[in-house]
């Protein structure tokens, strides 16, 4: 059953969807409908008279409907590097440095408990700060997910332990790899930088700060600082990105034959631009909580991307070399 608000945009556009004027009250009035509640008429009038579709773009969607095909299909271009290792191999034939590996693949009963450290211990296949342990020495341990310290080494065994257990992790399979720091004189790890790239092009940066509880900063794809409604009770002001920062991003994610993916950095005053890479997020945790513009503008974006990757490919415009390497292909 249409809702009464519903129908009268319908009626509205398709007595006015004909003129080429007052693009504003269209532009609200689809968005209103919905991709749902627009019907071909509509959205032929539309077009033929160059009035915006604009409120029938969805991030949302757009991931929602990704998952479900992949799901129908088994195929996906963007979750094989998922993987750490392929990812991180990725990242070295794109030429953009990432943490030294120590141990890969490892159970929890083969970690070197005398490895060197810094280090940060994290699971093979995981999302965010699930599993994900920051070493500075035996008995400094930092539990990223937990927020607490940990005073012993086998104090994070029993942890890791107790999330295998529990299911919160599915496989037994670790990497040891060199923590990255943001300041190296005083011992701060590097905060996030992830960047939300729609082949070849960013739209949206978040920025983690993980030192005192998490808080975040966003940026656009022009590296000016924006709210999405999502993490507006627990922000900071951040630092932002570079122009460099985001073509790099950008440059990495046109190698990847997907319309959407996440690539997340961790800052580092050592590295060229400042950032070292970390891993490759098919799907962001959450992704329903934008607020409306920024889901739409994201939508959009997506759409986008989307065409161009199809033309790209039809058209035989790109080979994913450097994809197709670093999945051993």
């Amino acid at each position: 059953m249409e809702s009464e608000a519903v129908v009268v945009a319908r009626k509205f556009l398709a007595q006015r969807a004909g003129e080429a004027v007052h693009h504003a009250p269209f532009r609200e009035l689809m968005a209103l409908l919905g991709p749902d509640a627009v019907t071909e008429q509509l959205v032929r009038k539309a077009s033929g008279a160059q009035l915006p579709l604009a409120g029938l773009a969805s991030f949302r969607r757009s991931l929602s409907m990704r998952s479900r095909g992949r799901s129908l299909t088994g195929l996906s271009q963007e979750w094989p590097l998922n993987n750490k290792v392929k990812a991180y191999r990725f990242a070295e034939l794109c030429g953009v440095p990432f943490p030294r590996t120590l141990q890969a693949g490892s159970s929890v009963d083969a970690l070197a408990h005398d490895a060197m450290t810094p280090v940060v211990i994290k699971p093979e296949q995981g999302a965010g700060a699930n599993g994900v342990y920051l070493v500075f020495d035996q008995h400094r341990i930092r539990d990223v997910a937990r927020r607490q310290w940990l005073e012993s080494w086998s104090e994070m065994i029993a942890a890791m332990r107790a999330r295998l257990e529990s299911g919160r992790l599915r496989k037994d399979s670790w990497i040891v790899e060199q923590l990255v720091l943001e300041d190296t004189s005083s011992g701060v790890p590097g905060r996030d930088l992830k960047f939300y790239c729609f082949y070849g092009e960013v739209g949206l940066v978040l920025e983690v700060k993980r030192d005192d509880g998490l808080q975040y900063c966003e940026w656009d794809g022009q590296g000016r600082e924006v709210f999405s409604g999502k993490y507006d009770h627990v922000r900071f002001s951040g630092e932002g990105v570079t122009p460099e920062q985001l073509a790099l991003a950008s440059r990495m994610s046109a190698e990847i034959p997907a319309p959407f993916l996440r690539l997340d950095f961790l800052r580092s005053e050592l590295a060229p631009a400042g950032m070292v890479f970390g891993e490759v997020t098919p799907r962001p945790g959450n992704y329903h909580a934008f607020n409306d513009e920024v889901d739409r503008v994201l939508g959009e974006l997506y759409l986008a991307a989307e065409a161009r990757l199809l033309h790209d490919l039809v058209a035989r415009k790109k080979v994913f070399t450097v994809y197709d390497q670093a999945l051993g292909r």
